[in-house]
């Protein structure tokens, strides 16, 4: 399943997802300059090319770039890679690529009622706060900055 999730013309910066940049995405109005764009072109060679940036999907799932299968199979994976980056938030792309209607709607489901919430589970035993749990100035929750702003507050 991890490899149809590749494949198709789903990723709208991908043309089929094969590494070739989407000239209408990369040049939208407004959003872009001639320097910009003379930039891009020189990254990314005169057909748009990622070249050496495309590994093999064995190569990418060997190193846990990709996660993919079941539910009991990715989740130690997943667990693995929160323990060791410890990030404050993870994103999922799901539901994607050539899959067939079904095979996108049973994906979505087990993502939604057995992986999510279990990695949310995992994030509580391991001690990771969301970004908006935790004030990035003092690294300490919400709540006890609040607390102290009110304190503060109330000696003036």
């Amino acid at each position: 399943m991890g490899r149809k999730f590749l494949s198709g013309v789903s990723n709208p910066f991908l043309s089929g997802n094969e590494g070739q940049v989407n000239p209408a995405i990369m040049n939208l109005p407004g959003h872009t300059s001639r320097n910009s764009r003379r930039l891009a072109a020189a990254a990314f060679g005169p057909r748009g090319r990622f070249g050496t940036n495309r590994r093999p999907f064995e190569e990418q799932v060997a190193d846990n770039t990709i996660i993919t299968g079941t539910p009991k199979t990715v989740l130690p994976k997943i667990r693995h890679v929160l323990e060791y980056l410890r990030p404050g938030s993870i994103f999922f792309w799901d539901g994607d690529g050539s899959m067939t209607h079904d095979d996108s709607m049973r994906s979505l489901r087990l993502m939604g009622e057995e992986v999510i919430p279990a990695v949310r589970e995992m994030g509580k035993e391991l001690g990771l706060n969301g970004p908006f749990e935790v004030d990035s100035a003092t690294g300490k929750p919400y709540q006890d900055t609040l607390a102290a702003a009110q304190v503060s507050q109330t000696a003036d």
